[in-house]
């Protein structure tokens, strides 16, 4: 995240949201990411290791997020995406401990054609 916060992406992970009591989070800045802190809960152990599979959320084209991730080591599941009335482009991308994902991984630049 440190990589693509020097590359003008607004990281926050974790959010404080409560997807019970809030309405729904909105974005500060056009590259954002972001995650909610029920999400991020228990998701790393002790030593950091990823534990259980949890979602990001990306604003604005994620070629970008997706391609960094996968360069340190992270294959990305793509999940909900949707648009707000105020010209956000939101996707869900869930992230699975040891890569071992449910669905299909999305496609870095280097493997496009």
């Amino acid at each position: 995240m440190s990589h693509l916060a020097k590359g003008d992406w607004f990281i926050s992970l974790p959010i404080k949201h409560s997807k019970e009591a809030d309405s729904p989070y909105r974005p500060t800045r056009k590259k954002e990411i972001f995650t909610s802190k029920w999400y991020w809960d228990g998701t790393f152990n002790e030593q950091n290791k990823l534990t259980k599979k949890f979602s990001i959320f990306v604003v604005s084209a994620p070629q970008e997020v997706i391609d960094c991730l996968y360069e340190h080591g992270f294959g990305l599941v793509q999940g909900l995406t949707s648009h707000d009335h105020e010209g956000n482009d939101y996707y869900q991308y869930q992230i699975f401990p040891n890569n071992k994902c449910d669905g299909e991984l999305v496609i870095p630049s280097k493997f496009q054609r």
